[in-house]
């Protein structure tokens, strides 16, 4: 099984997440297709319901070689409740192949119900 497969992750709960937490990572080549979704960080490690992105800071230092490897990692640093909904918000760090930093971003997600289990 991969870290895809939903019998490998749990539900997010956010009464369980753990600041610190190290989400990832996920490694993929530059591709004219290629795309960055935050939440596929998540993924790794939970099975997400929807979210919708509420901040976004984004600093980019270096541009990616195209065909480059990028390696993107995340950490919960912080989960709070506004307004009756949860929030997380995720700190992530990409480096190409000789490990320079290309981006750092954080994200703040709110999160919404659970998608129901597919069987």
């Amino acid at each position: 099984m991969t870290a895809t497969d939903s019998a490998d992750r749990p539900m997010l709960d956010y009464d369980r997440l753990q600041l610190g937490e190290v989400f990832g990572p996920i490694v993929y080549r530059l591709t004219p297709i290629a795309s960055k979704d935050y939440a596929n960080l998540l993924r790794t490690r939970y099975i997400l319901g929807d979210v919708v992105n509420a901040r976004h800071d984004t600093r980019y230092y270096h541009t990616p070689r195209p065909g480059g490897e990028i390696r993107t990692t995340g950490r919960l640093v912080d989960r709070y409740v506004k307004r009756d909904r949860q929030f997380i918000t995720v700190e992530t760090i990409s480096t190409d192949e000789a490990g320079d930093v290309l981006v750092e971003s954080r994200t703040t997600l709110a999160l919404g119900r659970p998608k129901p289990a597919v069987e």
